[in-house]
């Protein structure tokens, strides 16, 4: 498995990737239009804002080159969502929707598991993860969520918090400090 910091250093190419195909990504008509050269790994605004967000956390652990290529790619993230605010919102507004159904189909198959698998609910969170991305960054465009979205996403939470049992966090540890507990208790513990 890699380290925190190899992991932060894929991340970093990821997200170059994704802003070199934004622009054209944001007037796609699908939120799984695009793919990048990583893997062959969707572009997506979810995908984007957790790797930027963790980066942007726990950019003291990059080095000074790392450091100004993070600067650079979220300055020009920042340019393309200022000047398609309208298509960037729309399509994180289509994303949030789409991964709150993923979310739901996971957590379904875990729940209805007699035995859940912590190594699948590990994969799937990052769905959890992207969704707290997309809801942050639309309330901080003072976007509007509709209520029934985050209706579901309460609904979803409840139902994992009577399933869920605090503990360590789940990831990486060296992503543990882009991760406050308190705002992403579904990545400390276990499903019970």
């Amino acid at each position: 498995m890699a380290t925190g910091h190899e992991s932060l250093a894929v991340d970093l190419e990821i997200v170059e990737q994704m802003v070199a195909g934004m622009r054209d990504y944001l007037s796609s008509g699908s939120v799984y239009s695009k793919k990048i050269d990583y893997n062959l790994m969707y572009l997506t605004l979810g995908g984007y804002l957790m790797r930027q967000q963790r980066l942007t956390e726990l950019d003291s652990t990059l080095d000074a080159s790392q450091q100004v290529r993070l600067r650079n790619v979220a300055e020009r993230f920042d340019l393309i969502r200022r000047t398609q605010l309208s298509a960037f919102e729309k399509k994180a507004g289509q994303e949030l929707q789409a991964r709150l159904g993923e979310w739901e189909r996971a957590l379904r198959e875990l729940f209805d598991d007699g035995r859940p698998s912590m190594a699948f609910y590990r994969n799937d969170v990052e769905k959890r993860v992207m969704i707290q991305a997309l809801i942050d960054t639309l309330e901080a465009e003072s976007a509007d969520i509709k209520p029934e979205v985050l209706g579901k996403l309460e609904r979803l939470d409840g139902q994992l918090r009577a399933r869920w049992r605090l503990g360590a966090f789940i990831w990486p540890a060296e992503f543990e400090a882009a991760y406050p507990a308190d705002d992403y208790w579904w990545l400390y513990g276990e499903l019970a």
